[in-house]
């Protein structure tokens, strides 16, 4: 039930994020929307894993494949997704939607040779280490305080529900997948604020 619930506020918590995206009072430019637009196809993978968690729970084999492949899409390529777009952004970088689809491939590529190589769980580990750390550097960074200090809260809480909570959870002891959970909505929910700033500064500077 706790989980359920957990999982529940995951998908509640990414909708809101995804919101705060589209919410400036000028239409988007280019390159603004490839940014919004990528982040809402990775907070929707994440609220889809969540879903699949809730309806996929049965002891039916095909509905735990399609549980499986939904949160490796939230692990491998929705969270290094956010973790890229926001790191490119923060120094400038907004490439185009063809590109990110590139990106989005070689993620799934690494992914399964990792798999074949028998290396899945260090590759999950290295990766959300990766993650935590360049959206931790990069908003930190920031000058614009508003998105620093929501962007730092969201990068924590985040950081903590991959490397402590999770499944592949530096520390073992401390796996939990409510706590991963909840912590991983409450950093979306920070993020997608950080974002919605990060955009309306974005596009005071290209006018």
């Amino acid at each position: 039930m706790i989980a359920a619930i957990s999982e529940f506020l995951l998908i509640l918590g990414s909708i809101f994020a995804a919101a705060q995206l589209f919410r400036q009072p000028e239409k988007l430019t280019e390159q603004t929307k490839t940014f919004a637009m990528l982040i809402t196809l990775s907070l929707g993978f994440i609220a889809a894993s969540a879903l699949g968690e809730i309806l996929l729970s049965g002891e039916n084999q095909d509905s735990q494949t399609m549980a499986r492949l939904l949160t490796q899409l939230k692990i491998f390529i929705a969270i290094p997704l956010i973790s890229s777009l926001i790191t490119a952004a923060r120094f400038g970088y907004f490439f185009s939607r063809a590109a990110w689809g590139r990106w989005v491939l070689a993620l799934f590529a690494m992914f399964e040779l990792m798999r074949r190589m028998g290396l899945g769980v260090e590759y999950t580990q290295v990766l959300s280490v990766l993650c935590a750390l360049s959206l931790l550097i990069s908003l930190v960074s920031f000058r614009q305080p508003s998105i620093r200090n929501l962007g730092v809260v969201g990068a924590l809480l985040i950081s903590s529900s991959l490397l402590i909570y999770s499944k592949a959870s530096l520390l073992p002891t401390h796996q939990h997948m409510p706590t991963e959970n909840l912590m991983m909505a409450a950093g979306l929910i920070f993020i997608g604020l950080a974002c919605r700033h990060m955009i309306s500064y974005q596009q005071k500077t290209d006018s």
